[in-house]
């Protein structure tokens, strides 16, 4: 299953059971090009979840991204949130 990952502080319906600390993750995509569609949402989430999943977590709260553009018409990202086991 794909982890769950929001920008909220928590995840609705659910109880967040225990804190695990901060996940983060750099990566690169191509976001202009149609051809490649969503390789960088999906390159994001990766290196964030594969952190989080090393920590344990079952979710990622708090999700934050900062994005930068580079000279070859793509962009680089990191991205980080709050890695939580959820009950």
């Amino acid at each position: 299953m794909p982890m769950l990952i929001v920008t909220t502080d928590d995840v609705p319906g659910r109880e967040i059971a225990e804190t695990l600390g901060l996940a983060s993750g750099w990566g690169s995509g191509t976001p202009y090009s149609r051809s490649k569609g969503n390789y960088h949402l999906h390159s994001r989430d990766a290196a964030l979840a594969e952190e989080a999943e090393e920590m344990g977590a079952d979710a990622i709260v708090a999700l934050r991204i900062a994005v930068s553009d580079d000279v070859g018409g793509g962009c680089n990202f990191f991205a980080c949130g709050t890695a939580v086991k959820l009950q």
